[in-house]
């Protein structure tokens, strides 16, 4: 795992939440890594001396965090879709090499990567970080600030 990549997400992410806290995607092609990154940044808001929770992205409403929680964290596939996506405070694109391979004709990877060109999600996200290699995270620039 990579602190320092994760700490510098969260610096990222708390300066431009709402005071008060917010709502957080992540979303992203590194399948069950997703659900370890919601994990890391809630720890690492936990060692900020805030509250976090981390709920699934099922395609509901989450229209505000639950009460006594500064950022909610919703993670899971699909949550920078179009029509999702202006819900959130803040996003984060998590990709893995090799995850997904659509030419193994897995109905899931076809899928994914449809939504991936269709969608362009990983283009609308606030950061991007690469978990290829669970040591050594990288943060790819190619995100927002480079357009």
């Amino acid at each position: 795992m990579s602190n320092t990549v994760i700490h510098d997400l969260v610096s990222e992410m708390l300066g431009r939440l709402p005071s008060g806290g917010g709502i957080v995607a992540v979303d992203g092609d590194a399948g069950e890594q997703l659900s370890d990154m919601g994990s890391q940044l809630a720890r690492e808001i936990s060692a900020r001396g805030l509250t976090s929770s981390v709920r699934s992205f099922t395609g509901a409403d989450f229209e505000s965090s639950p009460a006594g929680t500064d950022v909610l964290l919703v993670v899971g596939e699909g949550a920078l879709q179009p029509g999702v996506r202006t819900r959130w405070n803040w996003t984060l694109w998590v990709e893995a090499s090799g995850v997904r391979d659509p030419a193994s004709n897995d109905r899931s990877a076809v899928a994914f990567e449809s939504y991936r060109s269709r969608d362009e999600p990983k283009g609308a996200a606030s950061a991007i970080v690469d978990v290829s290699d669970p040591e050594a995270y990288r943060r790819d620039w190619n995100d927002a600030c480079s357009i």
